[in-house]
């Protein structure tokens, strides 16, 4: 939602997502394992090492 309010129109966001209790804004954030926030510029994509075995069991058992 954060991107489309920035991105995708202009001026103010429709809607907000906020707290229930207290009613103020909440943001979504990308952070590392070890906390740290990512930003986009610092954002990557990888293949999870742990998937690749899956897609040649799967596809053993397809052919087999």
């Amino acid at each position: 939602m954060q991107w489309g309010d920035a991105y995708l129109q202009t001026g103010p966001a429709p809607l907000l997502l906020v707290d229930e209790a207290a009613g103020s804004p909440v943001r979504v954030r990308v952070t590392s394992d070890a906390g740290t926030e990512v930003v986009l510029e610092e954002l990557g994509i990888r293949l999870n090492p742990e998937y690749v075995p899956t897609l040649r069991s799967s596809k053993a058992a397809k052919s087999g």
